[in-house]
Parts: C-alpha cells; structure tokens; sequence
C-alpha cells in the first residue's frame, strides 16, 4: 500500500455516511469515527457533497503524506521525511 496515497474519511458518530473533503459543510470536527485507507469504507454510504467536491476537483482532503510532512518523520522510523 502506497501510504502517501491514503486518505482520511470521517462520519459523525451514530451516523453512516462518510465524509473525506474537509471543506464540506458536514465534515466532522468532534465526536467522530475516522477511517484511513487507500480505497473507500465499505459500510456506510458517501457524502454526496463530497462527492460532488471531488467531481468538481474542488475537495480539500488530507492525505497520509500531508500528515507526515507535518510531523517531519516517516512512520515508524524517526527518520525524517525528504522535502
């Protein structure tokens, strides 16, 4: 698995529906499940807003990469990520 290729999905706890653009009007910012990977959650349906967001090239959504470049270290190794 390629993990600068992941992405981060949030859904508000007691719902089913996934959310993965941040700029969405329902992202979850509190109380909520994430899931990480590089396909898409399979139990529970997508954010139509987000879909429509990443139709239109125009989702905001972090990746693994982003994450790490944050953090200045690979997973597991304390080595730092290249620029």
């Amino acid at each position: 698995m390629a993990w600068f290729l992941v992405k981060e999905y949030r859904r508000k706890r007691g719902t089913n529906t996934w959310h993965w653009c941040q700029n969405c009007p329902d992202w979850p910012t509190e109380d909520y499940d994430h899931w990480l990977g590089t396909g898409r959650p399979q139990d529970g349906p997508l954010d139509q807003v987000c879909a429509q967001n990443e139709k239109s090239n125009s989702c905001v959504f972090k990746t693994m990469d982003d994450v790490l470049k944050k953090q200045k270290k690979l997973p597991g190794t304390g080595r730092p990520v290249s620029p």
